[in-house]
């Protein structure tokens, strides 16, 4: 299955499933969805505790491919590698003097 960004997914290989029939797929505005959750009033789709640790996870790729041929231990509890202080140090940013964020850092 291909799921493009913005449209229908596509299932491969195509002749394979061309008498398929998409099961009806209900469109919802992922923006208002978030507002309303803000509010109060509703969920979104995909809440942070799911949310949270997928975007974790993905971020966690391209700062891979910075360790060619190394395993990376990686301890989501403490967000950082167990095995790679160089690693580690692109999991947080110094900011300079001033230009610090409060719990951020």
């Amino acid at each position: 299955m291909l799921l493009p960004h913005i449209a229908m997914p596509i299932l491969l290989s195509a002749p394979d499933f061309a008498d398929y029939v998409m099961p009806p797929h209900e469109r919802t505005n992922h923006y208002f969805e978030v507002a309303e959750a803000v509010l109060g009033n509703a969920k979104t789709s995909t809440p942070f505790d799911y949310s949270g640790p997928l975007t974790e996870s993905v971020l966690l790729g391209p700062l891979a491919t910075r360790f060619p041929n190394t395993t990376l231990e990686w301890n989501g509890a403490k967000a950082k590698f167990q095995n790679s202080e160089e690693a580690n140090g692109f999991i947080r940013r110094r900011y300079r003097a001033g230009w610090s964020v409060h719990g951020m850092a």
